[in-house]
């Protein structure tokens, strides 16, 4: 099941894909369960008389500041239906009220939504399209932005400063009021190792403290969401790495960023440099780097570390001599705060750094590290 959600007041609305709208009341208290909108409304006795109300839909959002309830793909996949202004009940357009609908174009079905800026984003499983209010007698206005920008999945996207990321079908976008192509350094890595069947899983998140963006996604051998990819729009710069989230919010109401685990866990982010109470191991590792086209070996012959240590962090020289040939590891040299350099002596045409570190309360942060690189004779 995927869910969305979005707060009506101090009421929540939900959705399942495939499923009827979802309505809780805080008035009720925590007490009282959440009722579907097309069977009641407010409390679990009250009966829902507007035939109009979608049965199906494929996600939820409210817009704002006019604050209409929206379903999208409502009984039909690439309908838009929204009840009438600050009503949950009303679906039935009249000429005393601001309901209404509209059927998009292109694509098969409506995948997500965000708000941003004025507007809702919607996007299709091949398109993007802008729905902005404007009042009576139109209410809504719709218009295509973008082709071939689909959304992966319903949860696929985040929205920083009018700024809007997502990832698609078998690429990153941004908008900015225009779309564009996201330039990533490991979509190769991401998408050449991927399960399509499982995209809608998607999960993006926000660390708005570090200026990053993460997408949890299935990697091909599996249908759970074991792997993510990492985005940071500060610095332009890409990671990966192995990690199960399957729904995330940014420090916000909480002091800390929250994921839920595949295990049926919520994890506290950001707090302290441990696994639990275990020790975490952690590591950075540079791609692979070269000098002169990868025409001339190189010779490290020093590395002058520059980290924020406590306890020890280690420190490994890979090497090869071609991009066909496996990698030669020089290390582990041991790193502390007070070492003020390591000599490593690696010959290969290209090599990467690892740092990375395992032990209870390790606690590094790096900073510029710089390495003695001369061409070698060697070939």
């Amino acid at each position: 099941r995927t869910w969305t959600f979005d707060n009506f007041g101090e009421d929540l609305v939900a959705s399942v894909a495939g499923q009827p709208l979802i309505h809780w009341d805080a008035s009720q208290g925590v007490g009282q369960r959440a009722v579907l909108i097309h069977d009641s409304l407010g409390t679990a006795t009250s009966t829902h008389t507007d035939s109009n109300t979608p049965t199906t839909v494929r996600s939820v959002i409210i817009s704002t500041p006019d604050r209409h309830l929206v379903a999208l793909g409502a009984d039909d996949p690439m309908k838009v239906a929204f009840a009438s202004q600050e009503t949950l009940s009303t679906w039935t357009a009249t000429a005393t009220n601001t309901a209404g609908d509209q059927l998009l174009q292109g694509g098969s079905k409506i995948v997500g939504a965000k708000r941003t800026r004025g507007q809702i984003l919607i996007w299709t499983d091949t398109t993007l399209h802008s729905m902005t209010f404007r009042g009576p007698p139109f209410i809504f206005g719709f218009r295509e932005l973008a082709t071939g920008c689909g959304l992966g999945g319903p949860l696929a996207v985040v929205e920083i400063n009018g700024l809007v990321y997502w990832m698609g079908i078998n690429q990153f976008f941004v908008f900015d009021g225009s779309v564009r192509q996201l330039p990533s350094t490991v979509s190769n890595f991401v998408f050449d190792d991927f399960n399509l069947v499982q995209i809608e899983k998607v999960v993006a998140g926000l660390n708005k403290q570090h200026s990053e963006v993460f997408w949890f996604y299935c990697s091909a051998s599996s249908n759970e969401i074991d792997k993510y990819c990492k985005y940071n729009y500060r610095e332009n710069v890409w990671d990966v790495g192995t990690l199960s989230r399957t729904a995330w919010i940014d420090a916000s109401t909480f002091n800390n960023n929250i994921g839920a685990g595949s295990n049926n866990f919520l994890y506290n982010h950001e707090i302290g440099v441990n696994d639990d109470e275990s020790a975490m191991t952690s590591f950075v590792e540079s791609a692979d780097m070269d000098i002169g086209d990868g025409q001339q070996v190189a010779f490290i012959q020093r590395m002058i570390p520059d980290a924020t240590i406590t306890g020890t962090l280690n420190t490994f020289v890979k090497t090869r001599k071609s991009p066909a040939d496996s990698q030669t590891s020089k290390g582990a040299f041991a790193l502390t705060s007070s070492t003020q350099k390591v000599n490593p002596r690696a010959r290969g045409r290209q090599f990467a750094v690892r740092f990375e570190s395992s032990a209870l309360d390790a606690d590094w942060r790096l900073g510029a590290t710089r390495l003695d690189i001369q061409p070698d004779g060697e070939r």
